[in-house]
């Protein structure tokens, strides 16, 4: 007589096996919802198999599942459709209040209360799913123990009772998330291109004129602004002379006379110098008798030397003193030298008191380039007021102080650090606005650019200009420029991503190198196993920057 044990939808593989263990019957039907566990793998039909046969068990399956009768019948089972399919839900409450009331705990399966079920015949259905082509290999060691065991298995054994279709739906998901990561998210080139630049230079003639009411770029004119006001400017200067009041060093030397003559030697006519400092006698110096060696000797006979002859600095200043024993070499205007046959030296006393105390005064020199200094500062100072107050530009070539008068407040050779001057005059100027100026050249320069170049205005540009013709009081004068600047090139960027996709770094820049107007490119593809660019356009990141100039001009 079969006992039926009624499957849960949920139950493992393993409280399938310890549900078949507690059943002493050997005829067994197995009734299994639909969308049952048991039947998410073919490969736990096929280890089931093998367990119940080892064990003696003849297992028939009763279930709705097409697929779990497909799998079922490929194992080996005696599998029939069950009337009826329900839902899931359904399913397994049914399954599970069969179980509740036909426990085998409850009932012993050979008491006569119980109806046999008997086996259906096993009929061929055209509805079930075909089996896979690759079944895998069943589970290496038996889980049934044999016929003459009491348990099936030991449930102590599998420590680890998890679905296996959870971890294949988390393995599924990470590998899905890797590939959208790896080739959707992740992927991106960035790629940044240098637009063709190259150096240009103009000259121009601009006529500056006060009747001019706005700048026109066709006649290279510009308005202008009289300048005529009365200017008083005061500056100080700092005084260059330098004096030194201090104290010039004294001694006395012994005057050696190797030249076999008596010598005369003027105090105005003879000079003394030990290494750069100079030294005068204080008086003349007669009667200078020859210098005589003891006989046979090196030695100077102290009795043919002249008295001591005392001298003085030519300078004041604590660097005249020298130390006893200094050498000093003689020059006199009527015998020469210096020369060895005839010096000085200083054997008994040092040459000492003298003393430094700089003092700074005014020189003639510093009036004149105070005076010069001044009236440019005058004009510089007029410039700085009309830029802040008008917005205006006046430059040196275009401006002149008339009948300027200058003052100081220390005259020459005055003993004084500093001093300060004051100039008052009538300025006269032409003065115009910086920016039309600006506006000016830069619009010129666009009338004569090729088609697809433009004028770089961002950086680079320097624009100089000085007056080559300026008459105090005229209405108009000619304003010299000179130009130099960038020229670029412009670059369509909008059909690169669809072109770039799928290139890898070095077919891009061969890409890229066939516009003329591109000089360079840096290409980075991210992550960095990545090798070709996305194939999705957006994540295609193009930005155009201004190449370095080029040493070529236009």
């Amino acid at each position: 007589m079969a006992r039926n044990i009624t499957i849960g939808i949920e139950d493992d593989f393993f409280e399938i096996l310890d549900k078949i263990a507690t059943v002493k019957s050997t005829d067994i039907v197995l009734v299994v919802p639909k969308g049952a566990l048991l039947f998410d793998d073919a490969v736990n039909l096929l280890e089931l198999k093998k367990r119940t046969d080892v064990a003696g068990k003849n297992i028939a399956i009763l279930t709705s599942d097409l697929q779990g009768i497909s799998f079922s019948r490929y194992a080996g089972f005696h599998a029939q459709n069950m009337a009826g399919s329900g839902s899931r839900q359904d399913t397994a409450k049914k399954s599970a209040t069969q179980s509740q009331h036909a426990s085998p705990a409850d009932e012993p399966i050979d008491e006569p209360a119980e109806a046999p079920v008997s086996m259906p015949e096993y009929v061929p259905m055209p509805d079930y799913a075909p089996m896979p082509a690759h079944i895998p290999e069943p589970f290496p060691e038996p889980i049934l123990a044999p016929a003459a065991k009491t348990h099936i298995s030991e449930t102590a054994e599998y420590s680890d009772k998890r679905p296996r279709r959870i971890l294949t739906s988390v393995f599924s998901v990470a590998i899905v998330i890797l590939l959208l990561l790896t080739t959707v998210i992740l992927p991106q080139a960035d790629i940044t291109i240098y637009a063709k630049t190259s150096a240009l230079t103009r000259d121009m003639q601009i006529t500056v004129d006060t009747s001019a009411v706005t700048a026109d770029a066709t006649r290279l004119v510009i308005p202008g602004t009289a300048i005529n006001q009365s200017q008083k400017f005061s500056q100080d200067f700092q005084s260059t002379g330098q004096d030194d009041l201090g104290q010039k060093a004294t001694g006395s030397v012994i005057v050696y006379n190797f030249t076999g003559h008596l010598l005369k030697l003027g105090a105005t006519t003879t000079t003394l110098t030990a290494g750069s400092n100079v030294y005068h006698f204080v008086s003349d110096a007669t009667n200078i008798k020859p210098t005589k060696y003891f006989a046979n000797s090196t030695n100077v006979d102290p009795s043919s030397l002249s008295p001591a002859v005392a001298i003085i600095a030519d300078q004041p200043g604590d660097n005249y003193n020298l130390p006893q024993g200094s050498r000093f070499e003689i020059k006199n205007a009527v015998i020469g030298g210096p020369s060895n046959a005839l010096y000085a030296q200083n054997d008994s006393q040092s040459i000492s008191g003298g003393t430094t105390e700089d003092v700074a005064f005014v020189s003639a020199d510093d009036l004149a380039s105070a005076k010069t200094a001044i009236t440019s500062s005058v004009i510089s100072a007029s410039e700085q007021q009309l830029a802040s107050s008008k917005n205006l530009t006046l430059i040196d070539t275009g401006a002149i102080l008339q009948s300027p008068v200058v003052t100081f407040n220390h005259a020459t050779n005055d003993q004084s650090p500093s001093f300060s001057g004051t100039i008052s005059g009538q300025l006269q100027g032409l003065a115009f606005s910086s920016s039309d100026l600006k506006k000016l050249v830069e619009q010129r320069i666009a009338l004569t650019l090729d088609k697809g170049s433009y004028l770089v205005t961002s950086q680079g540009e320097s624009i100089t200009e000085s007056f080559s013709s300026f008459v105090p009081g005229a209405a108009n004068a000619i304003l010299a420029v000179h130009f130099s600047g960038l020229v670029s090139y412009n670059v369509d960027t909008s059909s690169l991503p669809a072109q770039i996709k799928g290139l890898n770094a070095t077919q891009i820049q061969n890409l890229l190198s066939q516009n003329s107007n591109i000089q360079d490119a840096d290409i980075v593809l991210k992550p960095f196993w990545v090798r070709n660019a996305p194939w999705i356009i957006r994540k295609v990141y193009i930005t155009t920057k201004l190449a370095p100039q080029q040493e070529q001009g236009s």
